[in-house]
């Protein structure tokens, strides 16, 4: 396997104003039967929906589900309840959600950007940032969930969204088994991204939390070790210089998934 530049998540100074992440979380990862699907957006960084805050479907600028290639629109779905997504039986096999957020900006004073950038992993572009002392972030999200009915059948884990920043699994993490190597792609607009910072929380069967983080290579991809049974959130973020509208864009991504320990 090539060579990881893995770095360990950093505990910062009190004070510290979080970035923003979001991701999915269904009700349950594995339906039995012909259960709807139930989806909900919450933002945070606990990786837990107690603690996590949910977020109305109006953020939504687009959602859809895919069992194959094809996409099927839950815009309308989306606007049926406020903070969920109520998807119904679609047949067994897998089930990818997919989403994306309208951007918001956020202004950021210069400690406040130093911190957020260097804990995400890119301190190098905070020190190019100049001598203001207010900068401005242009947010961008995308968001994904893997949901498994009955069976773990069909490709829908490796569908490519063709979004401007998104995380791409190699392998159904349904299929595999402990201490598997599970290949992460970063893509915008299907390219390779590559150094984009790479960060996996997995919550365990009894509700402990793990993290790590790494860099993707020059083909945009991170390789995760699946050694915890558990819900696991893997989350991208690439930070460069705006061209318009703000200082900086911020990509971020999120995929969440749950792996039993076979």
């Amino acid at each position: 396997m090539k060579q990881l530049y893995i770095m360990f998540l950093t505990v910062l100074l009190s004070g510290t104003v979080l970035a923003q992440e979001y991701y999915l979380r269904p009700q349950t990862f594995a339906l039995k039967g012909k259960e709807d699907l139930v989806v909900e957006i919450y933002r945070g960084n606990k990786f837990d929906t107690g603690e996590d805050r949910k977020v109305e479907n109006s953020r939504l600028k687009s959602a859809n589900i895919y069992r194959g290639s094809k996409p099927e629109s839950l815009i309308d779905t989306a606007g049926a309840v406020r903070s969920t997504l109520i998807i119904p039986y679609k047949g067994s096999g897998l089930n990818l959600i997919s989403a994306e957020l309208f951007n918001s900006v956020e202004q950021k004073s210069r400690t406040s950007l130093n911190n957020q950038f260097a804990e995400e992993g890119f301190a190098d572009v905070a020190d190019k940032a100049g001598m203001k002392q207010l900068f401005s972030v242009n947010n961008h999200y995308s968001l994904k969930t893997l949901i498994v009915s009955d069976k773990p059948s069909g490709g829908a884990y490796e569908v490519k969204a063709d979004g401007d920043f998104e995380i791409v699994l190699s392998q159904n993490p349904y299929k595999m088994k402990y201490g598997e190597d599970i290949t992460v792609q970063v893509l915008s607009k299907g390219a390779p991204v590559k150094k984009a910072y790479v960060s996996v929380t997995t919550r365990t069967l009894n509700g402990s939390l793990f993290a790590s983080s790494q860099v993707t290579d020059d083909e945009g991809k991170a390789y995760v070790k699946l050694n915890r049974a558990g819900e696991w959130l893997i989350k991208a973020v690439n930070i460069l210089p705006a061209e318009k509208s703000a200082d900086f864009d911020r990509w971020f991504s999120s995929f969440s998934f749950s792996f039993l320990n076979k």
